[in-house]
């Protein structure tokens, strides 16, 4: 029996896999819009967003061409979209409180959670999506790029994402936009290495399983990473 939050996306490019997603998510996603842009802080973080978009486009122009076909599928816009993408990294009180990860048994048993927020469960959804030859398995939150939760790429690891309040936040790539990319990892220590040297606005705590049962635990904020 199907699963009703459980959906399945193949696409030849990143654009047409945020069309197919965005046209599927098009309702929850605009719902989730209205409720961001009732906050007061929502003028602001559309301001402040447009001071990271281009650094981020440069960086990953696949993520944020994703976004313009997500965008176009749910029929909103772009710049909304983004903001919506970056969920809590403006905040000044962070409210995403997610989430809590184990991993036993020599690394071949992981668990993960999400903390439950009112609008949970309705955004947060199974999916399989796959662009050429990778595949992910994960836990989505509408209106995302993913890569935000939890996940299982076709490369052998297992990622589990946990919130991490910065205080050092800085003008720099997404954290959301890092997530998706490691979440996309076909070698854990080479990208390891990369996210050190890139500028960054915040962070996660990501615990990582290969194949093996080898575990890697990254904390990094905008200044500091440690694995």
């Amino acid at each position: 029996m199907s699963h009703k939050n459980f959906y399945k996306f193949k696409a030849k490019d990143n654009f047409q896999l945020g069309l197919l997603m965005g046209a599927q998510f098009k309702d929850v996603t605009k719902n989730y819009l209205a409720i961001e842009e009732k906050k007061s802080i929502w003028d602001e973080k559309l301001a402040l967003s447009k001071q990271l978009l281009e650094l981020n486009r440069k960086t990953f122009p696949k993520y944020l061409e994703e976004l313009q076909g997500y965008a176009k599928g749910a029929e909103i816009s772009f710049d909304k979209l983004y903001v919506l993408s970056l969920e809590d990294e403006f905040d000044e009180e962070f409210v995403y409180n997610r989430c809590t990860t184990i991993i036993t048994n020599g690394g071949k048993l992981f668990a993960h959670n999400e903390d439950w927020n009112p609008d949970s469960k309705d955004r947060i959804n199974v999916i399989e999506k796959t662009i050429g030859n990778l595949s992910i398995f994960e836990l989505y939150y509408a209106g995302t790029l993913g890569g935000n939760s939890t996940s299982i790429n076709s490369n052998g690891y297992v990622i589990g994402l946990n919130s991490l309040v910065s205080t050092d936040l800085n003008f720099g790539l997404s954290k959301n936009l890092l997530c998706r990319y490691m979440q996309e990892t076909k070698d854990i220590e080479s990208d390891i290495e990369i996210l050190k040297g890139l500028s960054r606005s915040a962070g996660y705590n990501y615990n990582i399983v290969n194949k093996e049962g080898k575990i890697w635990n990254i904390e990094y904020t905008s200044n500091h990473l440690r694995s």
